[in-house]
């Protein structure tokens, strides 16, 4: 079975992440070489990647597409472009003549609704952004609350005052960027209508309830509703997890028996919180991410094939503060492990979604883990980024497995997530952001490290094999060695790779 796989970009998350599924062997992922993709605010070649798409597609089963990559070769691109609406468009109508040649490929797709990041950084977004990158944000807020009546006198005399910290250049460079993105959307929708995209997942990347992301959400809406195809498309906070949500569905419709999922808190006031970064309570976004893969939620876990465990509290934070620590102690890991163990005893998938903490894993789920001897015999495991990036890989870890049944994968994929989600993101990266950060042991920039790459790469490395070793890794499965790299020169994310042991 050929899977065409076109990812969002270069990065571990949408390009390795999905090679490190436990698939099974029938299953071949293809994807395009890194080379014409782009790198960070690098673009990468349109053309290269279009011609790509269409030769690989000629003997495909499956193409499961990032819109964002085909149109402006990734993320990141796509919020830095001056492309017109006119080029834009023709360069998805591709995908009209693909399903036309291969009227039996079943082709989905993913695009995002441009986000508005809350802060002022500049690493993803246009340099202004450094500058007044969270004014910018507060304005999208304004707006949408003018337009909803909801704006009240105090935020109007905010408004004024935010208004006077951004240059009327920057926010209509802004503004007519995203306009153009959401039409070039909802253009690609009708290729939903016309049935040349069969499912199509529209993440919306760092969201909230009310500004610029949220307006053009009631707009896609509106043009979903109207074009008639509410059953070929869903809407939910995310983004780096949709191409694995696309291998799910296509896993599903393979296989067609839809699994069904239980999903389980170990603290029951977690299911009405909105994570950092989105914009609507978790227990709708987890439903969301299951019905995505074409997965069914069932409220009775005897009937379940993959049971979801989530590690929260009783609400979200961006970091452990003591304004969040009652919140944060809510959550129940003693609760987590003997369900895992009980559900693992009756033969049930177990995934974990370790979303209590954003952009890292929970030290106190590790060692509960770990001294129920745990590590190795859950099914899947994920704690990165924001809750739906955290949701969506998990998930589709626990899916690939309950059909292939790959078990050396599975714990190769496990080791992967507790190296960096564990091992790098809450601990190794706490330390060393703060020997740049305070002590400037290796300069003074965690988001620019330069030549400082290779001696924070050995530090990183060495801590981490040491961690590896505390937690007896090799027993789950057997490797000789671990290299890092810092894939866009900073300290957010790194590219973990393990040499395998042959067994």
């Amino acid at each position: 079975m050929k899977v065409v796989f076109l990812p969002l970009d270069e990065r571990p998350c949408n390009y390795l992440y999905p090679q490190e599924l436990p698939l099974s062997e029938d299953i071949q992922l293809v994807l395009p070489p890194k080379e014409i993709l782009g790198k960070q605010k690098k673009s990468g070649d349109v053309h290269a990647i279009s011609s790509w798409l269409k030769k690989e597609c000629e003997d495909a089963d499956y193409a499961l597409l990032s819109l964002d990559t085909l149109l402006y070769s990734g993320i990141v691109p796509s919020r830095l472009h001056h492309n017109t609406y006119e080029e834009l468009a023709s360069r998805s109508d591709v995908l009209r003549q693909i399903k036309e040649d291969h009227p039996s490929l079943k082709i989905y797709a993913h695009e995002l609704v441009m986000r508005t990041p809350s802060y002022d950084l500049a690493t993803e977004e246009p340099d202004y952004f450094a500058i007044c990158g969270l004014a910018i944000y507060k304005e999208g807020v304004f707006r949408d609350k003018e337009a909803l009546g909801v704006l009240n006198e105090e935020e109007k005399m905010q408004r004024d005052e935010n208004l006077k910290l951004i240059k009327p250049e920057y926010l209509d460079d802004f503004v007519s960027r995203r306009a153009i993105n959401k039409k070039v959307l909802m253009h690609n929708l009708e290729l939903a209508r016309d049935g040349v995209i069969d499912f199509f997942l529209i993440p919306q990347d760092d969201c909230s309830p009310y500004g610029y992301t949220a307006s053009d959400r009631r707009d896609i809406l509106s043009v979903i509703e109207t074009l008639g195809i509410q059953d070929k498309v869903i809407m939910h906070p995310g983004a780096d997890e949709a191409g694995l949500t696309l291998i799910s569905r296509c896993l599903e419709d393979i296989h067609q028996k839809p699994l069904k999922f239980y999903v389980e808190y170990n603290c029951d006031k977690t299911k009405d919180a909105v994570p950092e970064f989105e914009s609507q309570p978790i227990d709708l976004s987890i439903t969301s991410q299951i019905i995505s893969t074409n997965s069914v939620r069932i409220d009775d876990p005897k009937d379940a094939d993959i049971v979801l465990l989530i590690n929260a509290g009783s609400a979200f934070m961006w970091n452990r503060i003591p304004e969040f620590e009652s919140h944060f102690a809510e959550r129940n890991i003693e609760k987590l492990c003997d369900s895992a163990s009980k559900y693992l005893q009756q033969g049930k998938c177990v995934a974990v979604g370790d979303v209590a903490l954003c952009n890292r894993g929970d030290l106190a789920l590790l060692q509960g883990l770990y001294s129920h001897n745990l590590l190795g015999r859950i099914t899947s495991y994920a704690g990165w980024n924001t809750s739906s990036n955290t949701l969506g890989t998990t998930i589709a870890n626990a899916i690939a497995f309950a059909y292939s049944h790959n078990d050396l994968q599975r714990r190769r994929s496990l080791i992967c997530r507790y190296l960096e989600d564990f091992f790098y993101m809450a601990e190794v990266r706490v330390d060393i952001n703060d020997k740049i950060g305070i002590d400037h042991l290796w300069g003074e920039d965690i988001h620019c490290l330069n030549e400082m790459k290779k001696p924070v790469g050995e530090y990183v490395r060495d801590n981490i094999k040491r961690l590896s070793t505390k937690y007896q890794l090799r027993l789950i499965a057997d490797f000789s060695d671990i290299n890092v790299d810092f894939v866009w020169n900073r300290t957010f994310e790194i590219e973990v790779k393990v040499t395998w042991n042959k067994f």
